[in-house]
Protein backbone atom coordinates (compact mmCIF):
# COMPACT_ATOMS: atom_id res chain seq x y z
CA UNK A 1 0.00 0.00 0.00
CA UNK A 2 2.91 2.64 0.97
CA UNK A 3 4.50 2.13 -2.57
CA UNK A 4 1.30 2.84 -4.25
CA UNK A 5 0.60 5.76 -2.16
CA UNK A 6 4.45 6.81 -2.88
CA UNK A 7 3.82 6.56 -6.72
CA UNK A 8 0.16 8.57 -6.37
CA UNK A 9 2.39 10.80 -4.71
CA UNK A 10 4.87 11.45 -7.18
CA UNK A 11 2.31 11.95 -9.98
CA UNK A 12 0.95 14.48 -8.02
CA UNK A 13 4.38 16.31 -7.29
CA UNK A 14 5.52 16.39 -11.12
CA UNK A 15 1.49 17.29 -12.07
CA UNK A 16 2.09 20.61 -9.95
CA UNK A 17 5.90 21.27 -11.46
CA UNK A 18 4.55 20.47 -14.86
CA UNK A 19 1.34 22.08 -14.72
CA UNK A 20 2.40 25.29 -13.65
CA UNK A 21 4.20 25.82 -16.64
CA UNK A 22 3.13 26.62 -20.28
CA UNK A 23 4.28 25.16 -23.43
CA UNK A 24 1.93 23.65 -26.57
CA UNK A 25 0.41 20.39 -26.93
CA UNK A 26 2.65 17.77 -27.97
CA UNK A 27 5.31 20.21 -28.99
CA UNK A 28 7.48 16.96 -29.33
CA UNK A 29 11.27 18.85 -29.60
CA UNK A 30 14.16 18.31 -27.07
CA UNK A 31 17.35 20.41 -27.13
CA UNK A 32 19.65 17.37 -26.99
CA UNK A 33 20.71 15.07 -29.81
CA UNK A 34 20.06 12.11 -27.22
CA UNK A 35 17.26 12.91 -25.35
CA UNK A 36 13.36 11.96 -26.50
CA UNK A 37 10.21 13.62 -25.86
CA UNK A 38 8.29 10.96 -23.69
CA UNK A 39 6.17 10.48 -20.86
CA UNK A 40 8.19 10.83 -17.41
CA UNK A 41 6.63 7.75 -16.22
CA UNK A 42 8.83 6.41 -19.00
CA UNK A 43 11.97 7.96 -18.27
CA UNK A 44 14.79 6.43 -16.05
CA UNK A 45 15.61 9.82 -14.90
CA UNK A 46 12.81 11.24 -13.43
CA UNK A 47 11.35 7.76 -10.76
CA UNK A 48 11.32 9.34 -7.94
CA UNK A 49 10.28 12.79 -6.45
CA UNK A 50 14.27 13.61 -5.63
CA UNK A 51 14.79 12.87 -9.44
CA UNK A 52 12.41 15.15 -10.40
CA UNK A 53 13.95 17.86 -7.73
CA UNK A 54 17.18 17.97 -8.93
CA UNK A 55 17.64 17.17 -12.46
CA UNK A 56 14.06 19.48 -13.41
CA UNK A 57 13.20 17.81 -16.63
CA UNK A 58 11.96 19.84 -19.30
CA UNK A 59 8.64 19.75 -20.44
CA UNK A 60 8.13 19.01 -23.93
CA UNK A 61 3.98 18.10 -24.55
CA UNK A 62 1.63 16.16 -23.44
CA UNK A 63 -0.32 12.70 -24.20
CA UNK A 64 -3.83 13.25 -22.69
CA UNK A 65 -3.30 13.98 -19.48
CA UNK A 66 0.23 12.26 -18.54
CA UNK A 67 3.37 15.42 -18.76
CA UNK A 68 5.92 14.46 -21.61
CA UNK A 69 8.99 15.50 -20.74
CA UNK A 70 13.08 15.49 -22.31
CA UNK A 71 14.72 12.39 -21.39
CA UNK A 72 18.08 11.53 -21.80
CA UNK A 73 17.88 7.89 -23.33
CA UNK A 74 21.43 7.23 -24.09
CA UNK A 75 22.51 7.50 -19.92
CA UNK A 76 21.11 5.55 -17.05
CA UNK A 77 18.84 7.55 -14.17
CA UNK A 78 21.03 9.41 -11.86
CA UNK A 79 19.61 8.32 -8.97
CA UNK A 80 18.01 4.99 -10.03
CA UNK A 81 20.67 3.35 -11.91
CA UNK A 82 18.10 2.35 -14.33
CA UNK A 83 19.69 2.12 -17.60
CA UNK A 84 17.81 3.11 -20.79
CA UNK A 85 15.99 0.69 -22.71
CA UNK A 86 16.71 2.42 -26.22
CA UNK A 87 20.24 2.40 -27.58
CA UNK A 88 22.70 5.14 -27.75
CA UNK A 89 23.32 4.66 -31.24
CA UNK A 90 20.63 4.13 -34.09
CA UNK A 91 19.48 4.29 -37.38
CA UNK A 92 22.49 4.51 -39.09
CA UNK A 93 23.25 2.60 -42.66
CA UNK A 94 25.94 1.00 -44.40
CA UNK A 95 25.17 1.16 -48.40
CA UNK A 96 27.53 -0.74 -50.80
CA UNK A 97 27.02 1.23 -53.71
CA UNK A 98 28.70 -0.94 -55.88
CA UNK A 99 26.34 -3.55 -55.36
CA UNK A 100 23.51 -1.45 -56.56
CA UNK A 101 20.96 -3.40 -58.54
CA UNK A 102 19.23 -0.57 -61.04
CA UNK A 103 16.59 -3.00 -62.48
CA UNK A 104 12.88 -2.50 -60.96
CA UNK A 105 10.40 -4.91 -60.12
CA UNK A 106 6.80 -4.42 -62.12
CA UNK A 107 3.94 -2.40 -60.90
CA UNK A 108 1.03 -4.10 -60.04
CA UNK A 109 -2.82 -2.73 -59.23
CA UNK A 110 -4.98 -5.12 -57.13
CA UNK A 111 -8.79 -5.39 -57.00
CA UNK A 112 -10.15 -2.55 -53.83
CA UNK A 113 -10.74 -4.19 -50.95
CA UNK A 114 -9.66 -3.99 -47.65
CA UNK A 115 -6.72 -6.51 -46.70
CA UNK A 116 -4.27 -6.67 -44.55
CA UNK A 117 -0.18 -6.89 -46.05
CA UNK A 118 0.58 -9.93 -44.04
CA UNK A 119 0.34 -13.53 -43.55
CA UNK A 120 -0.01 -16.60 -45.89
CA UNK A 121 -2.47 -15.19 -48.72
CA UNK A 122 -1.77 -14.18 -51.88
CA UNK A 123 -0.92 -11.04 -53.37
CA UNK A 124 1.78 -8.26 -54.86
CA UNK A 125 4.92 -7.98 -53.44
CA UNK A 126 6.19 -3.74 -52.81
CA UNK A 127 4.26 -2.32 -55.68
CA UNK A 128 6.76 0.05 -57.92
CA UNK A 129 9.86 -0.59 -55.40
CA UNK A 130 13.27 -2.08 -56.59
CA UNK A 131 15.53 -3.86 -55.38
CA UNK A 132 17.20 -2.43 -51.88
CA UNK A 133 20.58 -1.26 -51.60
CA UNK A 134 22.85 -3.80 -49.71
CA UNK A 135 23.24 -2.87 -46.33
CA UNK A 136 20.94 0.16 -46.55
CA UNK A 137 18.43 -1.13 -44.22
CA UNK A 138 20.45 -2.95 -41.19
CA UNK A 139 17.12 -3.14 -39.24
CA UNK A 140 15.14 -5.32 -41.26
CA UNK A 141 13.85 -8.45 -39.56
CA UNK A 142 11.69 -11.01 -41.93
CA UNK A 143 9.83 -13.69 -39.93
CA UNK A 144 9.15 -17.23 -40.75
CA UNK A 145 8.49 -20.32 -39.15
CA UNK A 146 10.79 -23.28 -37.60
CA UNK A 147 9.79 -26.79 -39.43
CA UNK A 148 11.85 -29.77 -39.13
CA UNK A 149 14.24 -29.01 -41.80
CA UNK A 150 14.74 -25.75 -41.42
CA UNK A 151 13.69 -21.63 -40.89
CA UNK A 152 11.31 -20.24 -43.50
CA UNK A 153 7.89 -20.40 -44.57
CA UNK A 154 8.58 -16.44 -44.61
CA UNK A 155 4.89 -14.33 -43.63
CA UNK A 156 6.16 -11.16 -42.20
CA UNK A 157 8.43 -8.26 -41.98
CA UNK A 158 9.78 -6.46 -38.81
CA UNK A 159 12.16 -3.51 -37.18
CA UNK A 160 14.76 -4.51 -35.12
CA UNK A 161 14.38 -1.30 -32.33
CA UNK A 162 16.99 -2.53 -29.85
CA UNK A 163 19.70 -5.01 -29.54
CA UNK A 164 16.69 -7.65 -28.47
CA UNK A 165 13.42 -5.94 -29.52
CA UNK A 166 11.46 -6.15 -33.06
CA UNK A 167 8.57 -3.75 -33.57
CA UNK A 168 6.06 -5.37 -36.06
CA UNK A 169 1.93 -5.59 -36.83
CA UNK A 170 -0.09 -7.99 -34.60
CA UNK A 171 -1.93 -9.01 -36.93
CA UNK A 172 1.48 -10.53 -38.04
CA UNK A 173 1.98 -12.94 -35.42
CA UNK A 174 -2.34 -13.66 -34.48
CA UNK A 175 -1.97 -17.17 -34.61
CA UNK A 176 1.61 -17.39 -33.93
CA UNK A 177 3.57 -19.00 -30.78
CA UNK A 178 6.67 -17.78 -29.97
CA UNK A 179 8.60 -20.91 -29.85
CA UNK A 180 7.14 -21.43 -33.67
CA UNK A 181 9.16 -18.46 -34.79
CA UNK A 182 12.42 -17.66 -36.08
CA UNK A 183 13.95 -14.27 -37.55
CA UNK A 184 16.66 -13.50 -40.04
CA UNK A 185 17.99 -10.07 -39.17
CA UNK A 186 19.56 -7.68 -41.76
CA UNK A 187 19.09 -10.02 -44.51
CA UNK A 188 18.95 -9.13 -48.25
CA UNK A 189 18.80 -11.63 -50.77
CA UNK A 190 17.53 -14.79 -49.16
CA UNK A 191 18.99 -16.84 -51.86
CA UNK A 192 22.36 -16.16 -50.93
CA UNK A 193 23.74 -17.04 -48.05
CA UNK A 194 26.83 -14.94 -47.68
CA UNK A 195 25.77 -11.52 -49.45
CA UNK A 196 25.70 -10.29 -45.96
CA UNK A 197 26.14 -10.99 -42.46
CA UNK A 198 22.41 -11.54 -41.52
CA UNK A 199 21.73 -12.82 -38.14
CA UNK A 200 19.34 -15.45 -37.42
CA UNK A 201 17.60 -15.59 -33.89
CA UNK A 202 14.76 -17.38 -31.82
CA UNK A 203 11.66 -15.48 -30.52
CA UNK A 204 10.47 -15.67 -26.60
CA UNK A 205 8.15 -13.48 -26.09
CA UNK A 206 5.41 -11.99 -28.33
CA UNK A 207 3.47 -9.12 -27.21
CA UNK A 208 0.15 -7.36 -28.90
CA UNK A 209 -1.00 -4.52 -28.04
CA UNK A 210 -3.44 -5.10 -25.16
CA UNK A 211 -6.01 -3.00 -27.40
CA UNK A 212 -5.47 -4.59 -30.76
CA UNK A 213 -9.07 -4.95 -32.56
CA UNK A 214 -9.58 -4.98 -36.32
CA UNK A 215 -6.91 -2.94 -37.57
CA UNK A 216 -6.88 -0.62 -34.93
CA UNK A 217 -3.62 -0.44 -32.55
CA UNK A 218 -2.36 -2.95 -34.69
CA UNK A 219 1.24 -3.44 -33.30
CA UNK A 220 3.83 -5.52 -31.53
CA UNK A 221 6.76 -6.28 -29.80
CA UNK A 222 8.74 -9.29 -30.06
CA UNK A 223 11.75 -10.09 -27.61
CA UNK A 224 14.57 -12.21 -29.29
CA UNK A 225 15.39 -14.93 -27.27
CA UNK A 226 19.25 -13.88 -27.64
CA UNK A 227 20.30 -10.53 -28.55
CA UNK A 228 21.91 -9.65 -31.64
CA UNK A 229 25.04 -8.73 -32.61
CA UNK A 230 25.64 -4.59 -33.62
CA UNK A 231 27.51 -4.62 -36.61
CA UNK A 232 27.81 -2.49 -39.99
CA UNK A 233 25.27 -4.94 -41.23
CA UNK A 234 22.38 -5.35 -37.87
CA UNK A 235 21.89 -2.09 -36.14
CA UNK A 236 18.45 -1.16 -34.62
CA UNK A 237 16.40 2.25 -36.12
CA UNK A 238 15.23 4.93 -33.82
CA UNK A 239 12.22 5.74 -32.23
CA UNK A 240 10.97 9.15 -33.27
CA UNK A 241 9.43 11.60 -30.27
CA UNK A 242 6.32 10.98 -28.98
CA UNK A 243 3.26 12.78 -30.42
CA UNK A 244 5.99 13.52 -34.26
CA UNK A 245 4.10 14.00 -37.15
CA UNK A 246 5.66 13.63 -40.74
CA UNK A 247 2.72 14.68 -42.79
CA UNK A 248 3.89 16.17 -46.27
CA UNK A 249 7.75 14.41 -45.96
CA UNK A 250 9.44 11.66 -47.89
CA UNK A 251 9.50 8.16 -46.59
CA UNK A 252 10.60 5.15 -47.47
CA UNK A 253 9.20 1.00 -46.73
CA UNK A 254 10.76 -1.85 -47.20
CA UNK A 255 9.83 -5.36 -47.26
CA UNK A 256 9.73 -9.07 -48.67
CA UNK A 257 6.33 -9.76 -50.77
CA UNK A 258 4.59 -11.36 -53.17
CA UNK A 259 5.81 -11.02 -56.96
CA UNK A 260 2.41 -11.37 -58.63
CA UNK A 261 -0.80 -12.87 -57.12
CA UNK A 262 -0.72 -15.98 -56.03
CA UNK A 263 3.00 -16.58 -57.44
CA UNK A 264 6.48 -16.79 -55.23
CA UNK A 265 7.68 -14.27 -52.75
CA UNK A 266 10.19 -12.05 -53.79
CA UNK A 267 13.41 -13.25 -52.58
CA UNK A 268 15.68 -9.48 -52.85
CA UNK A 269 14.35 -6.89 -50.41
CA UNK A 270 12.66 -4.30 -52.23
CA UNK A 271 12.16 -0.04 -51.24
CA UNK A 272 9.41 1.85 -52.42
CA UNK A 273 9.64 5.97 -52.26
CA UNK A 274 6.70 7.53 -50.62
CA UNK A 275 5.04 10.25 -49.23
CA UNK A 276 3.14 10.54 -45.93
CA UNK A 277 -0.40 11.87 -47.03
CA UNK A 278 -3.01 14.19 -45.20
CA UNK A 279 -4.32 11.64 -42.63
CA UNK A 280 -8.27 14.11 -42.61
CA UNK A 281 -7.94 13.31 -46.22
CA UNK A 282 -6.91 9.25 -45.90
CA UNK A 283 -9.31 9.12 -43.60
CA UNK A 284 -12.53 10.41 -45.34
CA UNK A 285 -11.66 7.91 -48.37
CA UNK A 286 -11.25 5.08 -46.57
CA UNK A 287 -14.85 6.05 -44.65
CA UNK A 288 -16.20 4.83 -47.85
CA UNK A 289 -15.07 1.66 -47.44
CA UNK A 290 -17.82 -0.48 -45.85
CA UNK A 291 -15.96 -2.76 -43.58
CA UNK A 292 -14.70 0.74 -41.93
CA UNK A 293 -16.61 0.87 -38.69
CA UNK A 294 -15.33 -2.71 -38.11
CA UNK A 295 -11.99 -2.38 -38.99
CA UNK A 296 -11.22 0.66 -37.30
CA UNK A 297 -14.49 1.48 -34.72
CA UNK A 298 -14.15 5.09 -33.34
CA UNK A 299 -11.99 6.28 -36.76
CA UNK A 300 -8.40 6.81 -37.51
CA UNK A 301 -7.58 8.08 -33.76
CA UNK A 302 -4.55 10.33 -34.69
CA UNK A 303 -2.99 6.17 -34.89
CA UNK A 304 -2.37 5.97 -38.24
CA UNK A 305 -0.04 7.52 -41.02
CA UNK A 306 -1.01 7.15 -44.75
CA UNK A 307 1.50 6.82 -47.50
CA UNK A 308 0.79 7.36 -51.02
CA UNK A 309 3.41 7.54 -54.30
CA UNK A 310 4.98 10.64 -54.69
CA UNK A 311 4.84 10.85 -58.71
CA UNK A 312 1.68 9.62 -58.98
CA UNK A 313 2.98 5.88 -59.91
CA UNK A 314 1.91 2.62 -58.12
CA UNK A 315 3.34 2.29 -55.07
CA UNK A 316 2.66 1.17 -52.08
CA UNK A 317 3.32 -1.64 -49.32
CA UNK A 318 1.47 -5.38 -50.01
CA UNK A 319 0.62 -8.59 -48.69
CA UNK A 320 3.93 -10.20 -47.05
CA UNK A 321 4.62 -6.63 -46.25
CA UNK A 322 3.29 -6.70 -42.99
CA UNK A 323 4.97 -5.56 -39.66
CA UNK A 324 7.59 -4.16 -42.07
CA UNK A 325 9.13 -0.35 -41.75
CA UNK A 326 7.72 3.78 -43.06
CA UNK A 327 11.03 5.36 -42.40
CA UNK A 328 12.38 8.94 -42.46
CA UNK A 329 16.05 9.87 -43.11
CA UNK A 330 16.68 13.09 -40.92
CA UNK A 331 19.44 15.61 -41.82
CA UNK A 332 21.64 14.21 -40.13
CA UNK A 333 21.14 11.08 -41.97
CA UNK A 334 19.65 8.47 -39.88
CA UNK A 335 16.48 7.05 -40.26
CA UNK A 336 13.67 7.07 -37.48
CA UNK A 337 10.62 4.58 -37.60
CA UNK A 338 7.55 6.61 -38.62
CA UNK A 339 5.10 3.28 -38.88
CA UNK A 340 4.51 -0.16 -39.19
CA UNK A 341 2.64 -1.89 -42.25
CA UNK A 342 -0.29 -2.48 -41.61
CA UNK A 343 -3.49 -2.86 -44.22
CA UNK A 344 -4.86 -1.01 -46.83
CA UNK A 345 -7.49 -1.31 -49.74
CA UNK A 346 -5.84 -3.34 -52.62
CA UNK A 347 -2.15 -2.54 -53.31
CA UNK A 348 -1.08 0.59 -55.44
CA UNK A 349 -4.75 1.91 -55.68
CA UNK A 350 -4.27 5.91 -56.22
CA UNK A 351 -7.63 6.45 -54.11
CA UNK A 352 -6.63 5.03 -50.96
CA UNK A 353 -3.04 5.26 -49.58
CA UNK A 354 -1.37 2.51 -47.79
CA UNK A 355 -2.16 2.13 -43.79
CA UNK A 356 0.64 2.32 -41.32
CA UNK A 357 0.22 2.31 -37.30
CA UNK A 358 1.42 5.43 -36.53
CA UNK A 359 5.05 4.46 -33.98
CA UNK A 360 4.92 7.95 -32.23
CA UNK A 361 1.49 7.35 -30.68
CA UNK A 362 2.50 4.32 -29.09
CA UNK A 363 6.13 5.06 -27.59
CA UNK A 364 5.04 4.92 -23.84
CA UNK A 365 3.54 1.68 -24.72
CA UNK A 366 6.57 0.64 -26.89
CA UNK A 367 9.18 1.53 -24.03
CA UNK A 368 7.41 -0.17 -21.71
CA UNK A 369 7.76 -3.22 -23.31
CA UNK A 370 11.71 -3.30 -23.50
CA UNK A 371 12.17 -5.74 -21.15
Amino acid sequence: MSLWWNYLALLAFAASILGALTFPQHDGWCPQRDQQCISILSCPQFQTRADVLWLQPRPCGFSGTTALVCCSVARAGPLTGTPSPLPTSCGRTRVQEFFFRSHSAPTTILTPSMSEFGGDGAGAFAVGGENAQIGKWPWMVLFGRWTDASLGNWFCGGTLITDRHVLTAAHCLRPEEAGNVGTHIGDNDLNLQFEVEHQVRNVSRIVRHPQYLGSQNDLAVVRLATPVKLTEHVSPICLPPAGAEHIGQDVEMAGWGLLEFGGNASDILQEVALRVADPAVCETAYRRVPQFETRFPGGFQGTKVCAESRDGEPRDACRGDSGGPLMVRLADDTYQLVGVVSTGVGCGNPEFPGLYTKVSSYIDWIVSQLI
